[in-house]
């Protein structure tokens, strides 16, 4: 059987430790590539990766999305034609692993948009979550998590990012449909870019060309 999504192709070699192989080029406060099922020796669960970027200050023994998030802020946003169980984090990941493929590669897409220090908090969610509804959602028909990040409240210093959890698969009712090919594809991180670019480009309220 043929897979089920194209080749990650145009990509670095991941970080130690990281879910997926981030894509090459382009702006640094952008990042983007796709978990798959399998990588370096380890399977991949839509929950586990989900569970991964919601609960980033706590270590748990719970199972996956068993505990409340930990990240700052946290949203799930659905096409209009989604079904009402898949309005939780839990819900939603059951109904994708439920429908997956018995040879599906390609999970979920993530997309980490990286802010300024001093940019304000409800600005950087507010300005996110209105790109990707737009953009991926209404857009594409594409589910989306979303976890705001702030590393500096754990005396880190890396700036405040906003991770988008992006299911690859269209939901365009009840069922999982078909897989986004531009979302899977070797030129994803441009495509997204370009527009987080577009969409910023008007905004005067953020210094969102660079990382801090």
């Amino acid at each position: 059987m043929t897979k089920t999504s194209p080749a990650s192709l145009g990509s670095k070699k991941p970080k130690p430790g990281l879910d997926y192989t981030p894509q090459r080029g382009g702006r640094k406060d952008v990042s983007y590539g796709v978990v798959q099922r399998s990588k370096a020796g380890k399977t991949h669960t839509a929950h586990k990766v989900v569970a991964r970027r919601l609960e980033n200050f706590e270590a748990s023994n719970s199972p996956p999305l068993a505990g409340n998030p930990t990240c700052a802020r946290h949203d799930i946003l659905l096409p209009r034609h989604a079904p009402d169980h898949c309005s939780s984090y839990l819900g939603l990941c059951n109904h994708f692993e439920a429908q997956a493929l018995p040879h599906q590669r390609d999970l979920i897409g993530i997309l980490t948009l990286r802010f300024e220090h001093p940019d304000t908090r409800h600005v950087i969610w507010e300005l996110s979550r209105e790109f990707l509804l737009e953009q991926v959602v209404r857009k594409r028909q594409l589910p989306v998590i979303l976890a705001l990040h702030i590393p500096s409240i754990s005396s880190r210093p890396t700036p405040p990012h906003v991770h988008a959890m992006i299911f690859m698969r269209r939901l365009l009712g009840p069922d999982f449909a078909d897989f986004d090919r531009e979302l899977a594809g070797e030129n994803a991180k441009q495509i997204l870019a370009a527009e987080w670019e577009e969409w910023t480009s008007s905004s005067s309220q953020l210094s969102v060309g660079g990382i801090g």
